[in-house]
Order: C-alpha cells, then structure tokens, then sequence
C-alpha cells in the first residue's frame, strides 16, 4: 500500500528547493536568507522584537491536559504567542502556515499522540501552535527544541524559534523515524 501523501512536507520541500536555487548553495546564504525571510514573515503577522502577550491562557490550557510549561517556553509564547499567518493558495483557497495557539493545539491533539513523540525524542513535549492547516502540531521541548508532528510523520523543527518558522516556511523539516508499534 502507498504511503499517504504528506502535503506539508511537499509544500515545505518545493519552497526550500526554490529558495536553494535563488540564493545558490552556499549554506552561509542560505541560512541567511531562511532567516530573513522568517522574520519577514513574522513581522507581518504582528511579530516585533520585544513583543509581549499574556500567556495566562496558554499555561492554563496546559495544566488541564497534564503539561508542564518551562520559563523557556513562557518567554517563547510571550513573544510569539498568538501569531499566525497565512498564503494564497490554488483556486483562491486560503493555505495556512502556522498559527501559534497552544490552546487549539492542545484540544486538536490527542496526547497519546505528544506521548508517542515524547517516547521517540525522550523528552516532554508542549503543543506550541498548528502549521499546514492544522494537521501538523508544532512541539517544544523544556531544553527549547522545537519538533512537529502529523500522525506518524515526525519531524525536528530546530533549535530555537527563529529557525522553526524558517524550516515551517522554506523547508526542510528533518524527519525522525517512529519505530513501529
């Protein structure tokens, strides 16, 4: 049988593949302009150095489902709490990026899903936001390790906030592998 078809990994391979061949292959260019183009992005959904929201929402969400909020990921979600963009897509339809709203991601996820991931990186993991229309959760770790996960497609999404909306809007997302059950 054909393993599904993961859009959000498509959507994410061709963007990085156009931004390789615009800026080359050097890796310094590349992770430059990943960057600056993340926080292009950020900056037009709301996003400034500095930003602060109320977390007090988020951090009670968690709570009523067993998770452990970090300061790490207070500061994070003080910062981008809230954010969310999205693009045109085909036909007029409108195609989310990412939406950074643990509330929605805790109530869409089912945490034996988080607990299946957290077996496969041992460590816990938060539901941070959405990307890819809400199919794909977007996971931080205590030590500020982001990962995103659909179903049983795993993936690491960087090591610190900028480098996840780069990797959510050019691409790639390293996959990890789920041991099967």
């Amino acid at each position: 049988m054909a393993e599904p078809l993961n859009v959000g990994l498509v959507i994410s391979r061709a963007i990085g593949l156009l931004v390789r061949r615009m800026v080359g292959s050097s890796p310094e260019r590349l992770v430059q302009t990943r960057t600056g183009a993340a926080q292009s992005i950020l900056t037009g959904a709301g996003w400034s150095p500095g930003r602060r929201v109320a977390v007090e929402g988020y951090l009670e969400a968690m709570a009523r489902e067993g998770y452990e909020p970090t300061v790490q990921l207070e500061e994070f979600l003080a910062e981008y709490g809230g954010l969310s963009t999205s693009r045109p897509a085909a036909q007029g339809f409108v195609e989310e990026v990412f939406a950074t709203d643990p509330v929605t991601a805790i109530s869409n996820t089912h945490r034996n899903t988080v607990g299946m991931y957290e077996a496969v990186t041992s460590t816990a993991l938060v539901p941070i936001g959405q990307a890819y229309n809400g199919h794909m959760v977007l996971m931080m770790a205590p030590d500020g390790r982001f990962y995103a996960g659909y179903d049983s497609f795993f993936f690491y999404a960087g090591d610190g906030a900028v480098e996840m909306f780069a990797r959510l809007f050019s691409g790639p997302l390293d996959r990890i592998p789920i041991p099967d059950e």
